[in-house]
């Protein structure tokens, strides 16, 4: 109940219409974060031939050593409004399917394009394979370490 009047009264205070039905992932982005200039790599799932070899070490594609990455989701809903319904965020390891970090992101305020953003920070994964979910969306991140 609690959590009900609270959405109420977000959306009263924007002044934006609410609803709850499921909010779309449009799209799943990743970036290497880059520790020594604090930059951010290109997308890595969508640049031509990017290698993911020895990244913690600045190895493969990496332009400096990355011990972690930004995961970006895109989300699409209609123009203007407030959206309730939760989205979760999965990584896990994809020959073990261990789960390394989840998160729900919920509360999304849509531009007038229809369009709202969510990031997380991911650390420590980046020798294994990773799969990456959110909403409908699966990517595979192919990350591996070695002499």
């Amino acid at each position: 109940m609690r959590n009900r009047i609270q959405r109420v009264l977000t959306c009263a205070l924007l002044s934006l219409p609410c609803f709850s039905q499921a909010v779309e992932v449009e799209s799943v982005d990743v970036y290497l974060f880059y520790n020594e200039s604090g930059s951010f790599s290109e997308n890595i799932l969508e640049a031509e031939e990017f290698v993911l070899w020895n990244t913690v070490a600045g190895g493969g594609s990496a332009a400096e050593p990355s011990d972690r990455f930004l995961v970006k989701v895109r989300l699409k809903g209609p123009k203007n409004t407030y959206a309730t319904a939760p989205v979760e965020l999965t990584v896990r390891v994809e020959e073990s399917e261990e789960v390394l970090y989840t998160e729900t992101y919920a509360g999304f305020q849509f531009t007038e394009a229809g369009i709202a953003y969510r990031a997380s920070m991911i650390a420590g994964h980046n020798c294994q394979p990773l799969v990456i979910e959110a909403g409908t969306v699966r990517r595979i991140v192919p990350f591996r370490c070695g002499e």
